[in-house]
């Protein structure tokens, strides 16, 4: 953890302070795009460990209340729409197995695109490290690095991964891996299910309201930052908010 990341990607505190509070999706991706030039192009598949993956808020938790690994990931995507917006996060049966779609509909660079998707593809493979210390068996399709494509992460997330044309992530997980046992006992879901609620994004004066929540309790909050963390002018934000009859 390094404040200084943290800060030049307006993102306040530390992400273990705190693992279900909301932040900007661009800061998000602004921060894994800096850890990526500075830590190298397989920073995120290094940083999913079972570890991290436990301390990963709704997600970890989601998990956490999994028998096996069909249910960590159906768990996962039942409570990934409960902490994302501008996120598209699908985990359906196909012939065969599961498969896991993620893309982004925000604007991102290819760096960026490239360490958010590994690091899904990351907690995936993370799984079957919980069961037997390797990773879980997946063919992975994933956005390239633009100047290391994927050949770098295939000692981290197994031999079948490929670069994808498309600007998505895509994992299919085979039937007899989906129904390995984790290795302990389920925690309730409810335990940690009850305290969610979906965050009404769906407008831009609701998502502000959100991200301004946390600006309060850090004690700055401001139209700039808000901006920022939508990655706006200030001139910009001012008007949709006007749009929808609010204001800063």
């Amino acid at each position: 953890y390094d404040p200084e990341l943290f800060c030049a990607s307006g993102l306040p505190g530390s992400p273990s302070a705190d693992p279900l509070r909301f932040i900007s999706l661009h800061s998000y991706l602004y921060l894994v795009e800096l850890v990526s030039d500075r830590e190298g192009p397989d920073f995120c598949c290094r940083a999913a460990t079972p570890e991290t993956l436990m301390m990963t808020g709704a997600s970890g938790n989601a998990v956490r209340a999994s028998r096996t690994v069909r249910e960590a990931l159906l768990n996962v995507a039942h409570v990934f729409h409960l902490t994302a917006s501008q996120v598209f996060f699908l985990v359906k049966h196909v012939p065969g197995g599961l498969e896991i779609t993620e893309a982004f509909l925000a604007r991102s660079s290819q760096t960026a695109l490239h360490a958010a998707h590994q690091q899904i593809a990351g907690m995936v493979s993370a799984l079957g490290r919980i069961i037997d210390g390797q990773p879980l068996p997946a063919r992975i399709r994933l956005s390239p690095h633009p100047k290391f494509g994927v050949e770098h992460l295939k000692r981290h997330l197994g031999p079948d991964v490929e670069a994808c044309k498309e600007r998505h992530l895509k994992i299919f997980v085979a039937d007899a891996v989906l129904d390995r046992r984790l290795p302990w006992e389920p925690v309730q879901f409810a335990a940690f299910g009850k305290n969610l609620t979906a965050p009404a994004c769906s407008t831009m004066s609701a998502s502000a309201r959100i991200l301004i929540e946390g600006m309060i309790r850090d004690g700055n909050p401001s139209l700039d930052a808000l901006a920022r963390a939508a990655n706006l002018s200030r001139r910009t934000m001012q008007r949709l908010l006007a749009a929808e009859g609010a204001s800063y």
